[in-house]
């Protein structure tokens, strides 16, 4: 009787360590995909403010391998001690330096 209940809880232990993980992994995927028409949208609602709160030279949307994500494109290297907002209402953010433009 006893080893049928301690095989009993080692079982329901380890189906719910399972579904625990597959919830974690459900939640970590959700939380990453934004769509592109909720990118899209965002962007065009606060494409002046992100470059302002940047001070960079433009901004656009762009992939970070399989994700969609607002590209930042920065006229000067950030500094160490600098705060950097990596998201946007969300949105994951990229920045690159590219230094400032200048009309030829």
């Amino acid at each position: 009787m006893k080893r049928y209940v301690i095989r009993n809880v080692l079982v329901f232990g380890i189906l719910l360590i399972i579904g625990l993980l597959i919830n974690s992994c459900n939640n970590e995927k959700n939380s990453m995909s934004n769509s592109l028409e909720d990118i899209r949208a965002v962007f065009k609602q606060d494409k002046t403010l992100i470059i302002e709160k940047y001070n960079a030279t433009g901004a656009g949307i762009g992939k970070d391998g399989k994700h969609y994500v607002i590209v930042v494109y920065l006229k000067k290297r950030v500094s160490a001690n600098e705060t950097i907002l990596l998201f946007w209402k969300g949105i994951p953010i990229k920045l690159e330096f590219i230094g400032e433009i200048k009309p030829l």
